[in-house]
């Protein structure tokens, strides 16, 4: 995707915003109360510093800060989707802080260095990821700004406290982040041990902040379809809705029924082969 000196600013801006919100719910909630089903609000915030801090490295931060947890790191190179909480578990271990201000200051100091080494970048500069991928330093901005998305909503249930994400913002994940990554090389990724239907289907996604884009699954191989292709079935999202569906935030009857999420073609019935593929952490 070609990108914009306008929307490559957009791109950091929504880094230092979304970044300083989920900093100062992790300053306000207890630290104790549970986030999500195995961690509390200080394991939720030293996990999200383990990204930012890894990120550092990745976009030419101090040297060796991308393999700051060496124990993870082969993990790192071989990682799928299902096996990112193997990954998590290894990290965390070689992360002992748990004290919220001093994960905000680190958070919010990431941050900072990461938008510093990047002000003069080309946004469309390699960067290898997870499960030997490929993303792009806009990518890799995009994929930190949804975890800030996802895990500030779990601290602002955990502390009860009000959590805003702007439906702009949000687009970026799939938009930047993941059809970046499948243009320019998943990995292993979405590899998966459970056999998948040998079908091929073609799904159009849209929203009122993205451009069109046709995904297409052929014999397990995910691709950015060619234009003009069409689809099996379209899905209209709210990036806010669509995002949260993918990382198992809210259930997809619930972002149907909630309007978030509307699902059209003539064959709709093809999305869950799609999906048993195209797939976030959860």
């Amino acid at each position: 995707m070609e990108m914009s000196a306008r929307q490559w600013d957009s791109v950091r801006r929504d880094v230092a915003a979304s970044g300083e919100r989920f900093a100062g719910l992790v300053e306000s909630a207890a630290p104790g109360r549970r986030a999500t089903r195995h961690w509390s609000v200080a394991d939720t915030a030293a996990h999200v510093a383990t990204l930012t801090h890894l990120d550092v490295g990745l976009v030419g931060g101090p040297p060796g800060a991308a393999f700051a947890f060496p124990d993870a790191h082969e993990q790192w190179r071989r990682t799928t989707v299902d096996q990112v909480d193997v990954l998590n578990t290894l990290v965390m271990r070689s992360f002992p802080e748990r004290d919220p201000r001093t994960l905000a200051a680190r958070i919010r100091a990431d941050v900072a260095a990461m938008l510093d080494a990047t002000r003069h970048l080309d946004p469309s500069a390699p960067v290898p990821w997870l499960g030997s991928s490929t993303l792009t330093l806009a990518g890799l901005l995009a994929h930190i700004v949804n975890e800030f998305h996802i895990h500030g909503r779990d601290v602002a249930r955990a502390a009860r406290l009000p959590h805003v994400v702007p439906p702009a913002e949000a687009a970026t994940f799939f938009e930047v982040f993941f059809v970046g990554l499948v243009r320019d090389g998943y990995g292993h990724l979405l590899d998966t041990a459970k056999p998948l239907p040998d079908v091929r289907v073609t799904v159009e996604f849209r929203s009122a902040y993205t451009r069109p884009v046709t995904l297409l699954l052929d014999h397990d191989v995910v691709s950015v379809a060619e234009p003009g292709t069409r689809p099996d079935a379209r899905i209209a999202y709210d990036p806010v809705v669509f995002n949260l569906m993918l990382f198992g935030r809210v259930g997809p009857v619930r972002a149907v029924l909630s309007g978030g999420i509307r699902v059209g073609g003539h064959r709709p019935w093809l999305l869950p082969a799609f999906m048993r593929k195209v797939r976030c952490p959860s």
